[in-house]
Formats: structure tokens, C-alpha cells, sequence
């Protein structure tokens, strides 16, 4: 078939092209992606005083446990820079 219109080759892609993101990964991308737009709304539409507290510490930091969960579950399906986002995982926990 040739090149595409970019010039790139398609038969000479790099190994990270090659990975697909898991549904299970992607389902819990938008859960959290949901979860978050969840926390900022309520953050914005409401009183500190008007908020449960526990909005404000256990779905928090619920919140960032599920974060770091992500970036830890790239370390094990992607082999590329493993160390660099073991770190950027083991920095999302100790901030949780």
C-alpha cells in the first residue's frame, strides 16, 4: 500500500503504537474521569459548611488512591519507561 499522506510507513511502527488500552483500563478512566467532574462540581456549586465532610476526605482521597491505581496499572501493561511511571506512581500514593 505505500506510505500515508503524514509520510510515515506503517510497517515500521514503534512498540508503543502497538498498545491497545484494555476495556476494563478504559471503563475505569471514565469512572474516574466521572468521579472527579463529580468532586469539582461539588466543590464549586457548594459551601464548605453545605458539603458532607466526608465528600471532602474518604471520596477524595478515594479519588487519588484510583489515580495512582491508574498510573500504576500502566507500569504493569506498557514495558516502555516501566521506572519512570513506577515513580509517578509511587508519588501519587505518598500524596494520597
Amino acid at each position: 500500500m505505500g506510505p500515508d499522506r503524514t509520510g510515515s510507513d506503517p510497517s515500521h511502527s514503534s512498540p508503543r503504537d502497538a498498545f491497545v488500552m484494555p476495556r476494563l483500563m478504559l471503563v475505569a478512566f471514565v469512572v474516574v474521569g466521572l468521579g472527579i467532574a463529580a468532586y469539582a462540581w461539588a466543590t464549586v456549586a457548594t459551601d464548605v459548611a453545605e458539603r458532607p465532610v466526608w465528600v471532602d476526605y474518604t471520596y477524595y482521597l478515594g479519588l487519588e488512591f484510583a489515580v495512582a491505581g491508574l498510573v500504576l496499572a500502566r507500569v504493569i501493561l506498557v514495558k516502555s519507561e516501566r521506572l519512570a511511571w513506577a515513580l509517578l506512581g509511587a508519588a501519587r500514593v505518598c500524596l494520597a
